[in-house]
C-alpha cells in the first residue's frame, strides 16, 4: 500500500481499514485479508 500511494506521489494514507475473513477448509484454515485506505499528500 505504501509502493502504491509513492506512485501517487502520496505521502500519507488516511482511512484505513483492515478486514479478515475465515475461510476455513478441509486442510486448515486460511485467512483472507483485505486493507484499503486514502492516499493523500499532506503539506506541512
Amino acid at each position: 500500500m505504501q509502493e502504491k500511494a509513492k506512485d501517487l506521489d502520496a505521502n500519507a494514507i488516511i482511512g484505513l481499514k483492515i478486514s479478515y475473513n475465515n475461510l476455513g477448509g478441509t486442510m486448515g484454515n486460511t485467512i483472507f485479508v483485505t486493507a484499503y485506505g486514502t492516499a493523500i499528500s499532506y503539506k506541512d
